[in-house]
């Protein structure tokens, strides 16, 4: 005879229906659940979800008022800015450069005992400081 459904044991394959038992389709259905509830997690906390989709982070950048590049100086007058890099950076006394904004194209090399400040019209730092 062939057996029907109410016969079979879980697990067991009966009329081409794959029986799966109750504690697998509770495991599969916990583990969905997880991987979606860790995916939700993740993006959230890297701004990939669609609600923030017109949020641009900032970029990662290794700060140190030491080292640079100087955030603080943004809104600054030059010659505050200046002092404040002169009296934390190391390397580079007497050798931080304020120049405009539209100059900043001008410069062609690198040096890394050299900090950039570009100021406006105004004399107020627009841009954060770097060495450069």
């Amino acid at each position: 005879t062939t057996p029907t459904i109410g016969d079979t044991q879980p697990g067991i394959m009966a009329r081409g229906i794959s029986c799966i038992s109750a504690p697998t389709l509770a495991s599969l259905f916990l583990l969905v659940g997880a991987l979606m509830l860790v995916s939700f997690d993740f993006r959230k906390e890297t701004g990939t979800s669609n609600s923030s989709a017109n949020i641009v982070s900032p970029p990662m950048i290794k700060m140190s008022q030491y080292e640079g590049p100087w955030p603080k100086c943004l809104g600054m007058s030059s010659e505050r800015c200046v002092s404040y890099i002169e009296e934390y950076a190391s390397g580079v006394k007497d050798n931080v450069v304020v120049m405009g904004v539209e100059t900043k194209d001008e410069i062609d090399d690198f040096d890394k005992n050299r900090v950039l400040v570009f100021v406006d019209d105004g004399d107020v730092v627009v841009e954060i400081p770097h060495r450069g």
